[in-house]
């Protein structure tokens, strides 16, 4: 599995395999971030927090939904209020 996440999404850098393959993850700052290290590396899951810096999690997860090939999305905000 190859997966990206926002930086901010504390508590969720776990250690998973499959198969006993390697699995890859990258982290981005930023919604540009995401996308080009999704361009790049052509991930299968991203984990998103709806508010980022610049570009934020809303607007990145329809920008990666049309890509030919979109991960699957998966909001990790919490709120204290």
């Amino acid at each position: 599995m190859h997966g990206i996440r926002h930086q901010d999404a504390p508590g969720f850098r776990l250690p998973i395999t499959a198969n006993g393959h390697q699995d890859r993850f990258g982290e981005a700052g930023n919604g540009q971030q995401a996308l080009a290290l999704v361009e790049r590396c052509g991930a299968e899951v991203v984990l998103l927090d709806i508010r980022m810096p610049g570009m934020d999690g809303i607007a990145t997860a329809l920008a990666l939904a049309e890509r030919p090939d979109p991960p699957a999305v998966v909001f990790v905000t919490a709120y204290e209020e």
